[in-house]
């Protein structure tokens, strides 16, 4: 990334910091952007056919569920949950919501429309592009599998744009998603800040 800012993420439990992160600029955005429409427009993940689209997300629910523990802990860290409820709701939700959507990804048709027997109308299926999504900060896992199945299944590229407080799961779950078989620049994850950060509030550690 291009910006000089830095993205401070705080453990919201002690208010100690627990990383520094570059922070998306808009030009960083823009650039990233840029780069998944290509991705988009060379076909390389857009028209690949759907079972396979459906594989590489069964791969990165398989590298979560090896990763379970990681993403637990970032998440209980960066949003202050318990870790308990991180391992046994958080975390297998949203590996169940890109087991879902990779299941689904063959079984999703176009259709016939109603017409008269002079013609014949058809309902296509087919990506859209390049889309953002952009997520709370208090279930960072979760809410991101929400948007990343659907959009990587349908064969769209998408930017993700983490919550200030809470972007290390997504960002553990790009470079899981690479590792799956995304292709670069498929599906980048763009930290950043809009304003004043929104952090949950310090509380006292009992």
């Amino acid at each position: 990334m291009t910006t000089n800012e830095m993205l401070q993420v705080v453990n919201p439990a002690t208010g100690e910091p627990l990383t520094t992160l570059p922070a998306a600029s808009a030009d960083d955005v823009a650039t990233a952007a840029e780069r998944a429409r290509q991705v988009h427009d060379t076909g390389v993940w857009s028209r690949l056919p759907v079972r396979e689209r459906g594989a590489v997300l069964l791969r990165l629910a398989g590298l979560m569920e090896r990763d379970a523990e990681i993403l637990a802990r970032l998440d209980s860290e960066d949003a202050g949950k318990p870790v308990t409820e991180c391992r046994t709701g958080d975390v297998p939700g949203a590996i169940e919501s890109i087991r879902w959507f990779a299941d689904a990804a063959d079984k999703l048709f176009g259709r016939i429309a109603p017409s008269g027997h002079e013609g014949l109308g058809l309902m296509s299926r087919e990506p859209v592009g390049v889309v953002a999504a952009i997520l709370p900060w208090n279930y960072p896992l979760a809410m991101t599998a929400w948007k990343v199945g659907p959009a990587l299944a349908a064969g769209n590229c998408l930017l993700v744009k983490p919550a200030e407080a809470t972007p290390r799961s997504a960002l553990h779950l790009a470079a899981l998603a690479a590792e799956a078989g995304c292709p670069a620049g498929c599906s980048p994850c763009c930290p950043g800040t809009a304003g004043k950060p929104a952090r949950p509030s310090p509380v006292t550690p009992r």
